[in-house]
């Protein structure tokens, strides 16, 4: 079953909402959490999320999806040229609806369009 737009942004949500909760607790315990196995629960559900959109492994969509999460901080550190295609056409990840696009245009084909 793959996820639509919607759902899609919806979980991106959800993950979003969860790292800042385990921000918080690192900023109010100072102990490092990536460490401890709620950390673990991230990734998981990240690794979830590139199931359900069925991102093939030999394609680059698990890369684009964690340079999105932990690189661009879910896209609020993008600035306009900073992800390049391999032909060098600019790759726009400012928000969850241009991730989503470059995740199906990796595999050829659009997810459950709505």
């Amino acid at each position: 079953m793959r996820l639509s737009r919607t759902e899609f942004k919806e979980k991106l949500q959800q993950l979003e909402a969860a790292m800042s909760a385990v921000d918080k607790m690192e900023d109010a315990t100072h102990f490092h959490i990536v460490d401890s196995p709620l950390y673990t629960i991230i990734n998981d559900f990240m690794a979830f999320l590139s199931n359900m959109c069925d991102i093939p492994r030999e394609y680059h969509g698990d890369d684009a999806l964690s340079y999105y999460v932990y690189d661009l901080d879910f896209g609020a550190k993008y600035t306009p040229g900073c992800v390049t295609e391999a032909n060098g056409d600019i790759c726009p990840l400012s928000n969850p609806d241009e991730l989503y696009d470059d995740l199906c245009k990796s595999w050829g084909a659009y997810v459950a369009k709505e």
